[in-house]
């Protein structure tokens, strides 16, 4: 047994020498503690820990370049960084983390496949129980960021898995609150997606939004930032090609809560626009299925709802052959309920 691990240690010094592989580590402070890891050739870690009880592991399997740079300050921050599986060449981590109370932050960033390739992940965080969780599977020339400050925030980005490629595909999630909890999560499959979420300006707590896009060329933007935004749900689900979606929610008045606001759209050219601004407890749907529906309205604003306890339901179905169809719906005060479904060319 001996001879064994002797044999493995033998191996690793000799693959280290001639492999090329670079490694920095700069802890200062009490009880932090690194673990790196590396096969292959011209792998790149640094690390610099500064402050009490910070943990990191990073591992780099991998026969191509690949380059993971992790930086954390204050409490408690854990990072796990993987490009394994004979990932990249060419992928980049980097992991900026400030823990400032005893909870801590959590950054997970996975990278290991084989085709994932020149793809980038970057974590910014600065706060406390602020976890980000991002995973590029099959990812080419990606883009994702998570961008969190405050408390108790949660932000996942998804993009490529291993039935479904994701070729130049952009994510972004900011959420910039004190109040959380917040809830974010983007879910990216296909090509030059490109999916947005703001949970800003002290919004909170309690908000979720979701964005998941399957096809090409699909732009999700989803905005909840606003102090008096508070328990509101935003969902976006696109599937097929050359869809645009843009859903915003925003409070008028303290304590604004309980409002949902959905857009589903399956096809191709499908546009929609959704603004909820006002009360509480608006509720909007949006569905779209087929080719070239428009939802739209005053200004530029589709399915405008101020006021409180509003309900509008829009939806649209067409087959393909046909110029499909147009909506524009504005509702203003409180109780109004706005119903439009077009079936057919």
């Amino acid at each position: 047994m001996k001879k064994v691990i002797l044999s493995i240690i033998a191996a690793c010094a000799i693959t280290t020498t001639f492999a090329q592989n670079s490694a920095s580590l700069n802890q200062s402070g009490t009880s932090n503690n690194s673990n790196s890891a590396q096969v292959g050739r011209f792998q790149t870690v640094n690390v610099t820990q500064d402050g009490t009880s910070n943990v990191n592991t990073n591992q780099q399997f991998s026969h191509y370049t690949q380059q993971t740079n992790v930086t954390q300050t204050g409490l408690t921050n854990t990072a796990n960084t993987y490009q394994n599986a004979d990932a990249g060449p060419s992928n980049f981590i980097t992991v900026n983390q400030n823990g400032t109370g005893a909870g801590g932050n959590k950054a997970l960033v996975d990278q290991s496949d084989f085709l994932t390739i020149n793809s980038q992940a970057t974590v910014l965080q600065s706060g406390q129980n602020l976890k980000s969780t991002i995973v590029q599977h099959y990812a080419i020339n990606d883009v994702a960021i998570t961008d969190q400050t405050g408390a108790s925030n949660n932000a996942t980005i998804t993009q490529g898995n291993g039935s479904q490629g994701s070729t130049n595909s952009y994510a972004y999630i900011q959420q910039y609150s004190v109040f959380g909890p917040q809830d974010a999560t983007i879910s990216q499959l296909g090509d030059n997606n490109n999916a947005q979420i703001y949970q800003s300006n002290n919004a909170g707590p309690n908000n979720v939004a979701t964005v998941t896009q399957n096809g090409n060329n699909n732009i999700g933007f989803l905005d909840q930032s606003d102090f008096s935004t508070v328990s509101t749900t935003g969902s976006i689900n696109q599937v097929g090609n050359n869809n645009t979606a843009y859903l915003q929610q925003r409070g008028g008045g303290p304590f604004t809560s309980g409002s949902s606001a959905s857009i589903a759209q399956n096809g191709n050219s499908n546009y929609a626009n959704l603004t909820q601004y006002g009360g509480a407890n608006n509720q909007a749907v949006i569905g779209q299925t087929g080719d070239f529906n428009v939802v739209t309205g005053v200004s530029g604003s589709s399915g405008l709802q101020i006021g409180a306890n509003n309900l509008l339901t829009v939806t649209q179905s067409s087959l393909a052959g046909g110029p499909g169809q147009y909506a524009q719906v504005q509702q203003l005060g409180s109780g109004n309920i706005g119903t439009i479904n077009q079936t057919g060319n």
